[in-house]
């Protein structure tokens, strides 16, 4: 590839780069993991330009040079029906009945959002690759519907709807710039990939709040929290081929950020408690898990491919969020500032009563599978499917409206044909069905929680519908192609 190709493409993956920060996806898998692109071939044992996220070995297997970019259309419905038997936590006014109306009934959302990928990947020699990508491999949107108001009602704060303790809209996103190689290694029939990946993480979201952190409508006001960091990680994987041409096998793992999975992010939190609004400059800590794959691929024939992948995420890392304003801070450890104890309390009780909002979390790991086939027509048209399973990360204990998961089933259903000797695309239409949950206020009362909050009992249900489009741009014959030409 020549300095001025070169730089075209870097400029290009650049500016869809940009696209990709201010779209986050919603098709997710366990926890707020979102990596969906890539379509059928976005796994771990697959050679492939989404592969800088899921294997960097996948770099490697494919002549030529291949620019890729991705763009998914996800459509997010999601309900949450709040339970008021023991959640109203201002118990001297409980008897309210305009009170429990405004905490009470049936939350909203309908939501679409439109997210893209984009990579390049080429071989530099015969047995080395070179790649590079934007991706968004963690986030979500959510803005939640109004409900109707009553104007005689004296709580104006429940047009919000009874979630808005947790959210009435927000994002959180993470979007990952990754460039890596790929090193074959003929004699051993096996591939060896390492990538280098910057994060830029960003919450930006808006709740109803008092001051006590409780659900006391008279005393309602508006709390809004957007904060940023960048940090970095490492992906390596393999694939080796047992049985050239025939079956591959497929491991990767994807750090944290920065080893350790620790994020600081820096902002500002805006309080809106009467006519004045205070703006405070905080610092907020957050983590994010280390995910490892594994993957295997069978041709059964020139026209047929199985394909069988899964991942561990170790959500456990997410066990809590602290926001602290910056000056209490003083340039100490903000995770060593705010730790606790298994109990909840404060490893250091002076501490406390200079922390905004300490949140347990305390997710738990989680795992997916997916199996994938795909019959290869003689004009190299690819038909492809797949089904899958993820477990939920997210005990009753934190679950809320505004960081929902459950167990879950996903079906998609696609193609890929060629639009042009050197442009295929394929087009995908997927499903995720998940299981239908509901908390009890009993389960928010142990752990301590260090910070108190409201209680986000209630049932919650949600279904995301979402179309992946493709387009890979190839200077060699893709796969596909090679595969159909050789059987024929």
């Amino acid at each position: 590839m020549t300095n001025s190709v070169l730089s075209r493409t870097l400029a290009s993956i650049s500016l869809l780069g940009l696209a990709a920060v201010a779209l986050p996806q919603t098709a997710s898998a366990s926890g707020f993991a979102v990596a969906r692109f890539g379509g059928a071939h976005g796994n771990p044992v697959d050679s492939h330009p989404a592969s800088i996220y899921y294997n960097p070995a996948g770099l490697h297997g494919q002549a030529g040079q291949r620019y890729y970019l991705d763009v998914t259309w996800a459509q997010r419905n999601a309900t949450y029906e709040r339970d008021l038997d023991g959640t109203v936590q201002d118990n001297i006014r409980a008897d309210d009945p305009a009170l429990l109306a405004a905490n009470g009934g049936t939350g909203t959302l309908s939501n679409q959002v439109i997210s893209p990928m984009i990579g390049a990947s080429g071989n530099i020699n015969p047995n080395f690759a070179w790649g590079a990508g934007f991706f968004v491999p963690f986030g979500g949107a959510a803005a939640w519907d109004k409900v109707d108001a009553n104007a005689s009602n004296p709580y104006p704060g429940a047009i919000d709807g009874p979630q808005r303790w947790f959210t009435i809209d927000g994002t959180l996103k993470t979007i990952g710039v990754a460039v890596g190689g790929a090193q074959r290694l003929p004699a051993a029939h096996l591939t060896l990939g390492l990538s280098a990946n910057l994060y830029q993480t960003s919450i930006d979201t808006l709740r109803a709040r008092v001051s006590a952190n409780t659900d006391d409508v008279y005393n309602e006001g508006r709390s809004r929290i957007d904060a940023k960091g960048i940090d970095w990680g490492i992906g390596a994987g393999l694939i080796w081929e047992p049985r050239p041409n025939d079956l591959w096998v497929g491991l990767s793992y994807q750090s944290r950020p920065n080893i350790n999975g620790e994020m600081v992010l820096n902002g500002e939190l805006t309080n809106v408690f009467g006519d004045e609004p205070e703006v405070n400059k905080v610092i907020l800590t957050s983590t994010l898990p280390d995910v490892i794959r594994l993957g295997f691929k069978k041709r059964i024939n020139g026209r047929d491919e199985l394909r069988l992948f899964g991942d561990f995420t170790r959500w456990s890392t997410f066990d809590q969020q602290c926001l602290v304003n910056e000056d209490v801070l003083d340039g100490a450890d903000p995770f060593k500032f705010c730790a606790t104890n298994p109990d909840g309390s404060a490893v250091n009780p002076a501490n406390e009563p200079r922390i905004a909002v300490n949140l347990f979390r305390r997710w738990e790991d989680a795992w997916g599978v997916r199996s994938g086939y795909s019959h290869y027509l003689a004009d190299g048209t690819e038909l492809f499917a797949d089904l899958g399973y993820d477990a939920n990360a997210v005990p009753d204990t934190a679950l809320e409206p505004s960081l929902m998961d459950m167990d879950k089933v996903s079906a998609g259903l696609g193609a890929t044909f060629a639009l042009m000797p050197t442009l295929d695309i394929s087009v995908s239409a997927n499903n995720i069905f998940y299981a239908d949950r509901s908390t009890k206020a009993s389960d928010f009362d142990a752990p301590t929680d260090p910070s108190k909050s409201p209680n986000p009992a209630g049932d919650f249900a949600q279904n995301v519908f979402f179309i992946n489009v493709g387009l890979l741009y190839h200077t060699a014959p893709t796969v596909a192609a090679a595969v159909t030409a050789e059987d024929l």
